[in-house]
């Protein structure tokens, strides 16, 4: 009897394709995570190239062939039998026509009337491909690149028209970067407002992945190093997103709470050395009798503990001011240049504020960082956060400080946030808050922090002591 293959669909229970979905059979395969994608080719063996070693974008390539071996491998951990693949150019081109005509729409509604003429279903097409593998087989890597590659090239005008919105098409002399997940493809451009920073952040992320797929096979492969010494399987660590599911369902936050041990660091962005911008201190919920600690080092034993209350394996970690940024500047421009509801024209994203003469922050998420334990065997210690976190958030202290005064009412919009004060970050694992020492407002929401921050380690302190001693009552009994 043939095995009957999954679709994407049911595999996934509807998401999209993601690293950071709970699941790790729905990851890409280690063999998808090779092939590099290029529009500006007419020939798929020249668009499609095989890098050697999916986690060292420097290794050799060879262009694609359908005779290769990985042509036969399947495009995910686990093999599907179908999958029906988006394009997000497609689907936020559509999203922002519908949002651009809306007014439109409501005029007709309430009063009959719509000049502008246009209806929901004129709306962009959001075109998708299904591949279906023969009957008993995987949806194979030969098979997804000779269909995927037929469908991009023949849309890549369309793509173009998309990325423009409701200006002209993207313009020629700007490639189009291609990097395609299992059932959903980005596509990036670097003109002058792209957001490089998702670019970045996707081509970093598939290159942690396949070292870390690596690493895995490495582990796995030796059983020795999969065993306890009581003969115990070690088993993996789960991911953020893993142990918050679990707390929501046992209804226990405490288990993704930063650990002790990361709250002894306290963070400034001032200095780049990392040994001048964080310190370690022995009770973090009292700094006013720990003073400023001792420089952070990555051979202290602090730096080799979790940065979690329960060890993870992986986390997605974002910003606080970025997240909300574009929102905040929306929120604070909004009646500056007003268009009146009868207005025929399409009410475009805005862009700029004239009224004041700023443009707009990227709108959508900010920028993220991604890391992961080099094995799912292993969780993310602080030593390892710190060296990853802390060069990322020393890149950002510029879009920081922009976000900290165009998405606040209490601040001065025409300028970005003085140099003369200091960023001070609050880790709290998956999410950073950034609090400064301006005077005003921004100091006293600084020193709120840190006060509310010293009571709620101090009960967990006092927390873990009592289970210490409740502990040691068991054992003595």
């Amino acid at each position: 009897m043939q095995e009957e293959y999954p679709s994407w669909a049911v595999l996934s229970h509807g998401s999209d394709s993601s690293f950071e979905l709970e699941d790790p059979g729905t990851l890409p395969s280690l063999e998808f995570l090779r092939l590099q994608w290029d529009l500006s080719c007419n020939d798929v063996s020249d668009a499609v190239q095989i890098l050697e070693n999916a986690g060292d974008l420097q290794s050799v390539k060879t262009p694609w062939s359908h005779i290769n071996a990985i042509a036969r491998s399947s495009i995910c951990v686990t093999p599907i039998g179908a999958v029906t693949i988006s394009i997000s150019s497609f689907e936020s081109w559509r999203q922002a026509w519908l949002e651009g005509h809306d007014n439109h729409f409501y005029n007709f509604n309430t009063t009959g009337e719509n000049p502008c003429g246009c209806q929901p279903s004129d709306a962009p097409v959001n075109p998708t491909l299904t591949i279906t593998a023969p009957t008993g087989e995987f949806v194979s890597i030969g098979q997804y690149v000779e269909d995927v590659f037929q469908w991009l090239y023949s849309t890549r005008q369309e793509i173009r028209k998309a990325i423009g919105q409701f200006d002209d098409p993207l313009e020629p002399a700007w490639e189009l970067i291609v990097l395609p997940m299992i059932n959903r493809i980005s596509v990036y451009t670097q003109r002058p407002g792209a957001d490089l920073w998702a670019l970045e952040h996707d081509v970093q992320q598939r290159v942690k992945v396949a070292r870390r797929m690596q690493r895995d096979q490495e582990v796995e492969a030796q059983a020795s190093l999969t065993e306890h010494s009581d003969g115990s399987l070690l088993r993996p660590y789960p991911t953020m997103l893993e142990l918050e599911k679990e707390a929501k369902s046992a209804r226990k936050w405490e288990i993704v709470e930063p650990s002790l041990e990361l709250s002894r660091l306290h963070w400034s962005l001032i200095s780049s050395d990392v040994h001048d911008a964080i310190f370690v201190v022995d009770d973090p919920a009292d700094t006013s009798r720990t003073g400023p600690g001792v420089p952070f080092s990555y051979n202290q034993p602090v730096a080799a503990a979790s940065i979690c209350t329960s060890p993870i394996s992986a986390v997605s970690i974002y910003i606080d001011v970025l997240e909300s940024w574009h929102d905040c500047w929306d929120t604070l421009h909004y009646e500056d240049d007003p268009a009146p509801d009868t207005s025929v024209a399409v009410q475009l994203p805005k862009r700029r504020c004239f009224a004041c003469g700023i443009d707009a922050p990227p709108k959508g998420p900010g920028p993220k960082l991604f890391i992961q334990a080099p094995s799912r065997y292993q969780f993310i210690t602080v030593g390892q956060y710190v060296q990853e976190v802390f060069p990322w958030l020393r890149s950002l202290g510029s879009l920081i400080r922009r976000a900290i005064t165009s998405g606040s009412s209490y601040c001065d919009k025409d300028e970005s946030l003085s140099y003369k004060y200091d960023l001070t970050p609050l880790i709290l694992c998956s999410h950073i808050q950034i609090y400064h020492n301006q005077p005003g407002l921004g100091l006293q929401l600084l020193e709120g922090m840190e006060r509310r921050r010293a009571a709620e380690l101090a009960r967990r302190q006092e927390g873990s002591r009592l289970q210490a001693a409740m502990d040691e009552t068991t054992l003595s009994a």
